[in-house]
């Protein structure tokens, strides 16, 4: 591990089998590397003064972007810790081939050390999370500065990327923040998960919960005024409750211009990548290192998975052709009338064992009135419909973000090898860090001011 630290739990293992024919489960590679990196890099208090190096030798391995924050000593040598951020340059390059959403989530460092960690993740052709950035802060409660920075690191260091939406939890902070001229660089969402979690802690009722759930998940507006009147008789100040947020930053049927792309929630970043949370409780470096092991495989692994689909010819992800192969199955019983002479706009009836329900599709505008197609950027059943009765083909009605080809253009960057410790660089420019609220024993309290640095050697 000293000399090569970015050995993947894969390799460790097939090392172990040449060398001793042993076979080691996972689980157990996984603890001993932890443990072989912790005693590598130090333990909790140590680790934050191998970070600065630690950070320099993976931003010239690969271009990873830093950003710091630290608390000054009077000797200018040394700081408290207070936050880092981190990107890698593979998924920066990624990033424009994904959906234009941006989701936000954060959860509690565990263990002996204090604070939080930050992450943000975009959505790939087949509906995967895509790992975008990284903060880790020593904050235990995150304030509005520490959202202003976050966001403003992404948008400097990350992406310049127009017409984005960005979905967080609706946290009075966050909400703060993105009102300001300087952050609204993209169109803000909530989380319905974690709106629901708050509506759940205010009114202390899982029915009622439920119904708040549907009526943002739902897409048609019928659908979400039928549930927001079960909520108010149920209870009044409920409803009153949740009259005060706009539903276009909650209710997946007031997404005027489909910006959240179908998705709802963002909080499940954490469960998706249940690596991190193993990580949470571990030395600083342990756990980022961890965190660069995944995403090293990650990228590997998931740009062997379309193989198949493009010696098929499949022009798109498996995600969307089998959203497509329903849509076909459900199409069938669909009747299509023309409703004008340029051959545009269709009325197109649903047929069921006891009711009809029709929509209209325009196909120049590419609008259904079910609301899928603005939604979801792809064809819906009543698209797929027309297309039939006009011997057409609906694939040309996808957005290119569903392509195979962009799913391999997301991960067509390699990970380098991270060098052994011996030959990481020195940090010249950013101090010797200490935990976080460290000082100098009998030395006074110095102004707190904020040391940003940047790294993309």
């Amino acid at each position: 591990i000293k000399a090569q630290p970015s050995r993947s739990i894969a390799e460790l293992n097939k090392w172990v089998k040449d060398e001793f024919g042993y076979t080691v489960s996972q689980c157990n590679m996984w603890n001993a590397k932890k443990k072989a990196i912790t005693v590598i890099l130090g333990d909790l208090d140590k680790s934050f003064s191998v970070l600065p190096k630690f950070m320099a030798a993976l931003s010239s391995s690969n271009k990873m972007l830093l950003e710091w924050q630290y608390d000054p000593f009077p000797d200018p040598k040394d700081a408290s810790f207070r936050s880092v951020f981190w990107a890698f340059q593979q998924s920066i390059e990624g990033f424009p081939h994904c959906r234009p959403v941006i989701m936000v989530d954060t959860v509690d460092l565990s263990g002996k050390s204090s604070g939080k960690m930050l992450v943000a993740a975009g959505v790939d052709a087949e509906n995967r999370l895509f790992p975008l950035a990284f903060a880790i802060t020593a904050q235990e409660s995150l304030s509005a500065d520490t959202w202003r920075w976050f966001f403003a690191c992404i948008r400097k260091k990350v992406t310049q990327r127009e017409g984005l939406c960005l979905i967080t939890s609706p946290n009075p902070d966050i909400v703060a923040v993105v009102k300001e001229p300087e952050c609204q660089w993209a169109q803000h969402r909530f989380c319905l998960r974690s709106m629901c979690l708050k509506f759940c802690d205010i009114f202390q009722n899982n029915l009622m919960t439920e119904f708040v759930y549907k009526a943002g998940s739902t897409k048609y507006v019928s659908t979400f005024v039928y549930y927001l009147k079960k909520i108010e008789k149920m209870n009044p100040e409920a409803r009153k409750w949740l009259d005060k947020i706009p539903p276009h930053q909650w209710a997946l049927a007031y997404d005027d211009g489909g910006l959240r792309v179908g998705i709802l929630t963002a909080n499940a970043i954490f469960r998706t990548y249940g690596f991190i949370n193993k990580a949470l409780d571990l030395p600083i470096t342990t756990c980022i290192l961890l965190i660069f092991d995944h995403l090293a495989e990650l990228f590997k692994s998931r740009r062997g998975l379309p193989g198949e689909s493009l010696n098929g010819g499949d022009r798109y992800s498996k995600y969307v052709m089998k959203i497509f192969e329903e849509c076909k199955e459900a199409s069938r019983t669909h009747d299509v009338l023309p409703l004008d002479q340029t051959g545009e706009k269709f009325q197109v009836t649903e047929v069921m064992q006891v009711r009809k329900t029709s929509f209209v599709v325009h196909l120049n505008d590419q609008v259904c009135t079910c609301g899928i197609w603005q939604l979801c950027k792809h064809p819906c059943s009543h698209v797929l419909a027309v297309c039939r009765r006009l011997n057409i083909d609906h694939l040309q009605y996808v957005n290119d973000f569903y392509s195979t080809e962009s799913y391999l253009a997301v991960y067509a960057a390699d990970f380098n090898p991270l060098p052994g410790v011996s030959d990481w660089p020195e940090a010249s420019e950013v101090p010797r860090l200490f935990p976080p609220g460290s000082r100098p024993i009998s030395t006074p309290p110095s102004k707190v001011t904020v040391g940003q640095k940047q790294s993309n050697t």
